[in-house]
């Protein structure tokens, strides 16, 4: 309370995930309850810290700084570059008369 105002306590799942992997927790938000408690979940399935595996996903060959390799081997990636309008019409719409 050193301006005038009461610390805000952080929640015990915050915590917990702080004694386990402070590499993780450091990254997240402490009220951010549903990575804190995916992060929980893989430790006490796996025992191993989270934060490790996602390096190794990173690490692995076709991996990068936005997570591991693409799984499938034979896969199409479409980046579809238009405005909203175009797009919602196409979502939404169905694309010549064909409704999918």
């Amino acid at each position: 309370m050193e301006d005038g105002r009461p610390r805000r306590r952080r929640p015990p799942l915050w915590e917990r995930l702080r004694e386990v992997d402070p590499e993780r927790a450091s990254r997240l938000h402490p009220r951010d309850e549903r990575k804190i408690a995916r992060s929980l979940q893989v430790y006490e399935r796996t025992g191993r810290r989270h934060s490790d595996l996602l390096r190794e996903q990173r690490a692995a060959q076709g991996g990068s700084r936005l997570g591991g390799p693409i799984r499938f081997n034979k896969c199409l990636v479409l980046w579809v570059k238009c405005d909203q309008v175009t797009v919602g019409g196409v979502f939404f719409g169905g694309v010549g008369g064909w409704e999918g």
